[in-house]
Parts: C-alpha cells; structure tokens; sequence
C-alpha cells in the first residue's frame, strides 16, 4: 500500500484522504484477486503474518477445488494440461477427458473451502480486534451458534485452537475456549489426547459453569450435581440444551431430576 498511486485526474475528482485511502485499498483487492492461490498464501503469512495452518494443512486439496472449478468454467470439465500442472499426481492419459463432479464431492469442497476461509476470518479478526472485547464476544457467538451448537465438532475445535493462539484473549475467553475444544476432542474419539491436560488442571480460581464443565468432561456426574445444587452461575436451561452437557443428560441422575427431557 505504501509504493501505490493515484492519477492527477482521479485526485481532482476526490473530496478527501479517506476516499483516496478506499480507492488505494480497491486497488489492492482488486490485483490480489488475480493472483495465484500461492500468491495469495504469501501475502496473508508474509505481509498480514497470520498463521494459516488450516491453508498449509488442506492447500493441495483447495488448489484441486479452484483447478477443477477453473476446467468447469473455463474448459467445460475436460481435463487439460493446465489442470494437470496444478494437480501433479494426475495421470497423463487423463488429458481430454471428463473430470465427473458429484454430490459428495460438492460437499466436501465447501466444507474445505468454509474451513479453510473461516479459519482466515478469525485469524485476522483476533489480530485487528482482539483488544475490542465486543468484537471477541461476537466472534465467539458465531463459533459456538455456527459450528459448536450444531455439533460440526471438528472445525469447533480448530476454531477455537486458533482463539487460543491469542495472548489478546481474556483469562474467561481462554477458559471458554479451552473447555469447548475439550469437548470437541471427546466428539471426535479424540480425547486421549488431552485427558491429561483435562485431569491436571486447577479449577479452584474458576466460576462455577468452568468447574461443572471440567467435571463433566470427566463424566465426575456425582460431583457435578453435588456443586450444581450449591451455585446459581448456571441453571436448568444450560443443562438441558448446552452441547456441554449431551452425556450428561443421558445420566439417571439427569433423568431422574427432568423426566420430561427428551433425549436425542
């Protein structure tokens, strides 16, 4: 942004620096947009320097998804050797012939491309926002109504990893997250991974919806009702519909106390 310019004419048709500021900022968007996914990769690690794992992780896969969506529009979806110079485990006898898409395939790529792009959001708003708790708490409204609520376990946990990345975060916030990728692991068969960590941890300086969740992740339900009878930090509509709790509520005591739950 610093080395662009603009010409004498279109100054003089500018009333102030802010508008020359929206023009400068087009015109960057605008020559990124023709660029290369590559391009694009460097840019947001080397100018903006945000991570990208989610990109490093999926980005032989995305660079199929944008060759193949290129062949489609471009090509009428035969296979050429532009698309082979991209994917470079294609076989050679495959040139000019029918690359098939089908409903699977268009699934999986939007959930690429919505892993790979939210992970990209939130990167950048934790570097530009994090300081604004506002901006925290929304973000964290939409990982948790989007993705966590609705049981899409996987890009939860990755969501909130990145979260945890920020020193910005407030001691809360890091809890919160914390908790919520635990739960995620458990989801995904994965909690082995982070049994120990959820064991050895101190939650004697923790409000009481942090205390029942670290008990219910270590399915301590005797404890977990014996402390939820003496706080008023949470109350019975958090039981029954936090994703938190969704073994919980399969527990007698659970039943015992709401008979009328029904239980998914």
């Amino acid at each position: 942004m610093d080395e662009k310019s603009v010409s004498y004419k279109v100054l003089t048709e500018l009333n102030n620096i802010e508008e020359i500021r929206n023009i400068l900022i087009d015109q960057e968007v605008t020559n990124k947009m023709y660029g290369s996914l590559c391009d694009w990769k460097k840019y947001f690690q080397k100018i903006i320097k945000i991570d990208l794992k989610a990109w490093e992780d999926e980005f032989e896969t995305i660079q199929e998804i944008f060759a193949r969506r290129n062949l489609y529009v471009h090509n009428n979806g035969i296979i050429n050797t532009i698309y082979m110079n991209v994917v470079k485990n294609t076989k050679k006898d495959l040139v000019g012939k029918d690359l098939n898409i089908d409903r699977e395939y268009i699934d999986n790529a939007i959930d690429i491309i919505e892993y790979v792009g939210m992970s990209l959001v939130i990167e950048i708003w934790i570097k530009e926002y994090g300081d604004n708790q506002d901006e925290i708490d929304n973000m964290m409204s939409i990982i948790y109504e989007e993705y966590l609520d609705v049981q899409r376990w996987k890009m939860a946990r990755h969501f909130y990893e990145i979260c945890l990345k920020s020193p910005k975060l407030l001691d809360a916030d890091r809890i919160l997250c914390k908790i919520n990728s635990w739960l995620c692991y458990k989801w995904l068969g994965e909690y082995d991974k982070v049994k120990m960590e959820v064991e050895g941890i101190d939650t004697s300086a923790y409000k009481p919806r942090y205390i029942l969740g670290v008990l219910v992740l270590k399915e301590d339900y005797s404890k977990f009702f014996e402390f939820y009878d003496q706080q008023t930090d949470i109350g019975e509509t958090e039981l029954k519909e936090w994703p938190l709790f969704i073994e919980l509520r399969k527990s007698e005591e659970f039943l015992k106390r709401f008979p009328e739950v029904e239980i998914k």
